[in-house]
C-alpha cells in the first residue's frame, strides 16, 4: 500500500475479502511479515470471521525504508498503515448499529513495543492489543544496564 510521500508499506493478507474483525500482526526484529503466515492461513480465525493481515515494518520485508528512523517516524508510518488497512479490509458498519467493526493489533517482540505505543497514543484506532514475547512498558523503565 502507498502512504504519504509515495512510501510503500508491504503487507500479507490471507484473502481479498472484507470482514467485521481485522487482526493486524506486527513483527519484531529482525523478522518480516512472513513469520505470521500460519496465522494468515488459519481456518479457525477465518471461520470466526477474522481477516488477518501481517504488516512489514518500515525497512523490513517488502516495505520501503524511512528517510529517518526515530520513534515518531516509525509510529506515524504504522498508524497511517493501520488506518489504510482498516479502510481496505473492514466491512462497513451495519446500519442498525448491532454489528460492530473491530481492529485487533497483535505485536511480537519489537512489534509489541510499537503496538503498546499505538494503543497509548491513538484514540480509537485499534480496539484491542495483544503483545507476545515483548517487554512490558512499565517494566522497561526499571531495567538497569550493567557494564562489565
Amino acid at each position: 500500500m502507498t502512504l504519504g510521500n509515495s512510501f510503500q508499506l508491504h503487507y500479507l493478507q490471507a484473502s481479498p475479502t472484507k470482514a467485521r474483525t481485522l487482526v493486524i500482526f506486527l513483527h519484531g526484529f529482525p523478522d518480516s511479515s512472513h513469520i505470521f503466515t500460519p496465522f494468515l492461513r488459519s481456518s479457525s480465525l477465518s471461520e470466526a470471521g477474522a481477516l488477518c493481515v501481517a504488516l512489514d515494518l518500515p525497512g523490513y520485508g517488502g516495505s520501503d525504508g524511512l528517510a529517518a528512523y526515530g520513534a515518531s517516524e516509525m509510529l506515524n508510518a504504522i498508524v497511517e498503515g493501520i488506518s489504510k488497512l482498516k479502510d481496505l479490509c473492514l466491512s462497513p458498519p451495519s446500519s442498525d448499529g448491532k454489528v460492530k467493526r473491530q481492529c485487533v493489533l497483535v505485536g511480537h517482540d519489537w512489534g509489541g513495543a510499537i503496538a503498546y505505543r499505538v494503543a497509548a497514543e491513538t484514540a480509537g484506532l485499534v480496539d484491542s492489543v495483544v503483545v507476545v514475547n515483548s517487554t512490558h512498558v512499565s517494566r522497561a523503565h526499571s531495567f538497569k544496564l550493567v557494564s562489565r
